[in-house]
């Protein structure tokens, strides 16, 4: 089986996941970098490198001291997906002649490029429509709808130690069971 070419990269990926548990949990008040980290299985340093560039343009506030951390920096019917992405990944633009013409000398006369800005277009239309509170929305339906008998995950630790595959098994909007097998970052051991 071939990989997928065009893939949302692990920041983006990674990101929305923490600003989505920012809101799942914002009862909490201030959460710190190292709770969110522990819930998403990824380091805080990781993680502080993509919050860092979400709290530069507002969606996420942080303050130091005893009482310090990060919460949401509006509410998350204000936070749009396509304003993560942008600020995660720059804007969207599935080639590069898309988002500049000048890139390839062909662009005035070529009819994939069509194809290429029609998609950039529409992938661009759905995360404008979706906002933080959507998923937010979706993930407590999702949970209410799968007994915690059908939740589980598994981790597979490749050769290099690096990187582990989590296998998610949870239930969809119409309780049919999904699998998904991805990769994510694995967890450093400080000490050595």
């Amino acid at each position: 089986m071939k990989n997928p070419s065009m893939r949302v990269t692990k920041r983006c990926l990674y990101g929305i996941h923490a600003l989505a548990d920012l809101a799942l949990h914002q009862e909490n008040g201030r959460m710190l970098i190292k709770e969110i980290a522990g819930r998403m299985e990824v380091t805080p340093a990781y993680l502080e490198h993509l919050v860092t560039p979400l709290i530069i343009a507002g969606i996420i506030r942080s303050s130091v001291g005893a009482r310090g951390g990060v919460l949401l920096g509006k509410p998350p019917d204000q936070i749009k997906l396509i304003d993560v992405f942008n600020v995660l990944e720059g804007p969207l633009a599935i080639v590069e002649c898309v988002g500049d013409a000048a890139m390839c000398a062909r662009s005035g006369a070529c009819a994939t490029r069509e194809l290429w800005t029609e998609l950039t277009v529409t992938i661009s239309r759905v995360l404008a429509s979706r906002t933080l509170a959507d998923l937010v929305k979706a993930q407590n339906a999702s949970v209410h709808r799968c007994p915690a008998a059908d939740r589980r995950k598994r981790t597979h630790s490749n050769s290099d130690g690096g990187i582990s595959q989590v296998l998610d098994v949870w239930c969809d909007d119409s309780s049919d069971l999904q699998v998904m097998l991805h990769d994510r970052p694995q967890k450093r051991n400080s000490t050595g």
